[in-house]
């Protein structure tokens, strides 16, 4: 399935909004977001997609109440989110 915020990573908005796409899909989303906009040398998008990852998994931490579709992901899942998530900061923040 390709997450509705993809989009963004084409520069195509589909008749939405920016706003919109930053709410569609879940942490993994955008971390793949982040790791392809860099690789395609927008670099400031990549940024703004990790810092959403960061400022939701901060939440996450802050808020376990936080309502989030991935909190009953499991582990494997979460495991996956947190080495993808540790891969794009290393390629995003080098």
């Amino acid at each position: 399935m390709i997450p509705a915020s993809s989009e963004s990573v084409s520069g195509s908005s589909g008749g939405h909004n920016e706003s919109q796409h930053d709410r569609d899909g879940t942490a993994l989303d955008w971390i793949f977001l982040a790791m392809a906009n860099q690789q395609l040398g927008n670099g400031s998008d990549a940024k703004k997609w990790l810092k959403q990852v960061d400022d939701h998994l901060t939440r996450l931490k802050e808020d376990p109440m936080f309502d989030d579709p991935n909190w009953l992901w499991d582990w494997e899942q979460i495991l996956q989110l947190k080495t993808l998530y540790s891969e794009a900061r290393n390629l995003i923040e080098k």
